[in-house]
């Protein structure tokens, strides 16, 4: 709820994310991870710092793999129409 509320309170603005989702007293690290997940779902990576990102571990197989399952989730629904 930590990272939802984080989201919603911050906009796009990933400082003010940050802020609210990772530096607390509570499971900041569980909580960081989901409310960064979600940013990058709905802002893209323009807005992250990109030392936080271009360095990923297996990032190509990674963004391979999003695009593949985007695509299936688009056709997905294509076809439930």
């Amino acid at each position: 709820m930590i990272a939802y509320d984080a989201l919603l309170a911050s906009g796009s603005d990933w400082t003010q994310l940050c802020r609210r989702a990772m530096f607390h007293g509570g499971e900041s690290s569980a909580t960081g991870l989901i409310a960064g997940c979600l940013y990058g779902l709905l802002f893209g990576l323009s807005q992250v710092p990109e030392g936080l990102h271009q360095y990923v571990d297996r990032r190509t197989r990674l963004e391979e793999l999003g695009a593949e399952l985007y695509k299936a989730a688009s056709a997905e629904r294509s076809t439930e129409k």
